[in-house]
């Protein structure tokens, strides 16, 4: 009776490890659907922005639409990267209380993530065919 109390058991909790692990992975997208979708609103808006201009121009001048996509997701994911890396550099010094050789190597750091993020910026403003408003803009 006991055996067959212990087997009833195992299996109830086989059955629930399972579900378990079915509905965790219904909760992460496959990498087919992560392709297909962009997830991220700001992204999926810079491409289709993108994507439209380059239709509006001539033949010549041109992209592949995929190339495109490649290059307008790397150049986000590299701004994004460098926006994460300049806050963390920043934190840091902000909480250094240490040498002052370490703080000015912390600016240097922080100066040189913010150059390669105004280039990645270009890049993208170059891609896109955007300029810029400034601050004495007609509108």
């Amino acid at each position: 009776m006991k055996t067959k109390w212990i087997k009833k058991s195992l299996c109830l909790l086989l059955c629930l490890g399972m579900a378990t692990v079915v509905v965790g992975q219904n909760n992460t997208q496959s990498v087919l659907e992560r392709v297909q979708n962009e997830s991220d609103p700001e992204l999926g808006e810079l491409i289709r922005a993108a994507v439209e201009r380059n239709a509006k121009l001539t033949q010549s001048q041109r992209k592949q639409p995929l190339e495109l996509i490649r290059q307008v997701t790397l150049s986000y994911t590299q701004i994004k990267l460098f926006d994460q890396q300049i806050a963390e550099v920043s934190r840091r010094l902000e909480e250094v209380t240490g040498p002052a050789e370490l703080r000015y190597e912390l600016l240097l750091a922080r100066t040189e993530l913010e150059a390669k993020l105004m280039t990645e910026v270009a890049n993208l403003r170059e891609l896109m065919g955007i300029v810029p408003r400034h601050a004495f803009d007609q509108l």
